[in-house]
């Protein structure tokens, strides 16, 4: 009984980690940042484009599928401006209204601007299943993508269990996780 409740223990205590996909970024054609968050996933893009990691920045929207909006990536083009990132190296994608939508609706983009790499931004709690999707729907495109985490200032993956917007957003996360593998067989 002891090692099953030990394991129990390691597991929710790993389970914020394991979300959290980030590696270092690398020179590429494009930054995609993913629809969502406080303006913080389009800071840290913006960071990445300073550094001159990639000349563009690619938006790709947020929202919810019933609900059809461009406000999300209207919001983070402003949050770009503002921080000094010109109009020129934007790139906006309006139409997805998913995860799934973000890689589908980048992926063309990607095609159109004839770019070959990019830098995915997101939550580092959202990271894990962009990460699974991305890599389902870029399959086989030659496409080389780089996963990196922006900080968020409300959730912190090796403690995320002290706050309530930790335990809503881990546990919102392994449920879509569930959802996409059912839906879209992404392992």
């Amino acid at each position: 009984m002891i090692p099953l409740i030990l394991l129990l223990l390691f597991c929710l205590f790993e389970a914020g980690r394991y979300l959290a996909v980030s590696e270092r970024p690398r020179n590429a054609d494009v930054i995609i940042v993913l629809g969502g968050g406080d303006g913080e996933r389009a800071l840290e893009a913006s960071k990445l484009y300073k550094k001159g990691y990639a000349p563009y920045v690619m938006l790709s929207n947020g929202g919810l599928r019933n609900h059809p909006s461009t406000v999300e990536a209207e919001k983070e083009m402003g949050w770009l401006k503002e921080d000094g990132v010109p109009e020129s190296a934007i790139i906006p994608e309006l139409q997805a209204q998913s995860t799934y939508g973000n890689a589908v609706y980048s992926k063309r983009m990607m095609k159109k601007h004839h770019f070959k790499s990019a830098i995915v931004v997101s939550s580092s709690f959202h990271m894990r299943r962009s990460h699974y999707i991305f890599e389902k729907v870029y399959a086989g495109s030659g496409i080389k993508l780089i996963y990196h985490a922006a900080p968020t200032s409300y959730y912190n993956p090796d403690w995320w269990w002290t706050t309530k917007l930790g335990w809503q957003f881990t546990i919102n996360e392994y449920i879509k996780l569930v959802g996409y593998v059912v839906i879209y067989g992404l392992v």
